[in-house]
């Protein structure tokens, strides 16, 4: 990626997240027993710390961890202080603030107060936003989550939290494959081949998930030529993408984030989960900025925005059925600029979470870097209409007006 002399700063060195940072988060207990844990971890190589996920450690995961949570509190100080000296940040101007992206790893969404969970290890985002509020005064802390999977870690740290917004959009939780109006949802069966029917146009093929077949009604005005043994998600790309989406038998994980999910106590309202079907795109997220994400900022009037963002809603990407795209992705990240801009003095970080296709999810973190620039998108270099389909806009319709509804929109 190519930026425009200093208006890119790239900081390589910073401090680790303190203990005392982690634990305004994460039960000492769990942060002092992760650390001991090392010394298994250096004996055996790699071990499972949590097996929701999975999630696994190295010898290294504890102080790394500690990194990451460090590299996101570098940049709530850079961009609370107006000094461009951050890992990643983005500015033209003193009328353009600095943007600060922590291109992180270990991600940190999925891990609750009392532990690791999904990849996730320490929850990075949460604990940049107690740390805005304690070292930095700043008392309302907005948090946007678009990873395709519920940030239940953010949601369970701040749920009885009136100074701390969460909403998260996310992939909505099914018990079996959502497909499109045009193609018919048939029964599950149990064989480990893959088979054809040209005289019927079905295409047979094994559920990863749920150890069973699908069966795929397509209207595909040729069959589809498949043999052996192959993958829900190679079958998506030999029927082009449009024919079939799929969520896991048990939901999107981790099978929280339900819309009537809104916060607890003094914090009620402060939480606002939107789980959006299969197949939403780039029309349905740009109708969720407008309708949910800016009048609930608006109305919660934050200090500072922090994004968990995760680029596996995008098409491409294996573990989900969304279809944003890159350019939904720069959409997003010129809104939010936006945003943060018009709401709490350009004061933004963003977050890396998840994100499974290395492409996609390179050239969508790059145009969200080209949007915080104020750089023309190019995503049309790697987009590709053709594999999109009709996205469900009845179906986000009735998530929209039930969410808006809950909260008062």
């Amino acid at each position: 990626m190519r930026f425009c002399g200093s208006e890119i700063l790239e900081l390589q060195s910073f401090s680790p997240a303190s203990v005392e940072d982690i634990a305004r988060v994460h039960a000492k207990a769990y942060v002092a027993g992760l650390e001991k844990s090392m010394d298994r971890a250096s004996e055996k190589g790699i071990i499972y710390i949590d097996g929701s996920g999975p999630t696994y450690a190295t010898a290294t995961t504890f102080q790394e961890s500690l990194l990451a949570a460090g590299a996101g509190l570098t940049l709530v100080d850079s961009v609370v202080m107006s000094q461009p000296s951050t890992l990643v940040a983005a500015s033209k101007s003193s009328q353009n603030p600095p943007m600060g992206f922590a291109l992180i790893r270990p991600p940190g969404h999925h891990a609750i107060p009392k532990g690791p969970m999904g990849f996730c290890v320490f929850g990075n985002v949460a604990i940049a936003a107690r740390y805005a509020q304690h070292v930095h005064g700043l008392k309302r802390v907005f948090i946007i989550d678009f990873d395709v999977h519920h940030g239940n870690g953010t949601n369970d740290a701040f749920y009885d939290d009136p100074d701390i917004f969460f909403l998260s959009t996310h992939q909505y939780i099914a018990a079996l494959a959502d497909f499109c109006s045009t193609r018919r949802r048939t029964k599950i069966l149990t064989s480990k081949r893959v088979a054809k029917d040209l005289s019927t146009k079905r295409v047979i093929g094994r559920g990863q998930e749920s150890g069973g077949l699908y069966i795929l009604e397509t209207e595909m005005p040729t069959p589809v030529a498949c043999s052996g043994v192959v993958t829900p998600f190679e079958l998506l790309y030999r029927l082009g993408h449009h024919s079939l989406s799929f969520l896991k038998k048990d939901g999107s994980y981790p099978g929280t984030g339900k819309i009537d999910e809104v916060g607890h106590g003094s914090g009620e309202g402060a939480t606002l989960n939107l789980p959006l079907p299969g197949g939403s795109g780039d029309i349905a997220m740009r109708t969720v900025f407008d309708e949910v994400i800016l009048p609930s900022a608006q109305r919660f009037k934050p200090d500072i925005i922090l994004v968990s963002a995760g680029y596996d809603g995008h098409v491409l990407d294996p573990l989900a059925s969304l279809q944003f795209t890159t350019g939904t992705y720069y959409t997003l990240a010129s809104n939010i600029k936006q945003l943060a801009k018009d709401l709490c003095g350009g004061r933004c970080v963003f977050f890396l979470e998840g994100g499974y296709n290395l492409s996609s999810l390179s050239y969508s973190v790059a145009d969200s870097f080209r949007a915080f620039l104020g750089e023309s998108s190019l995503a049309s270099d790697f987009d590709n209409p053709a594999i999109l389909y009709e996205e469900p806009s009845s179906k986000v319709k009735q998530a929209l007006q039930r969410v808006k509804h809950i909260h008062s929109l």
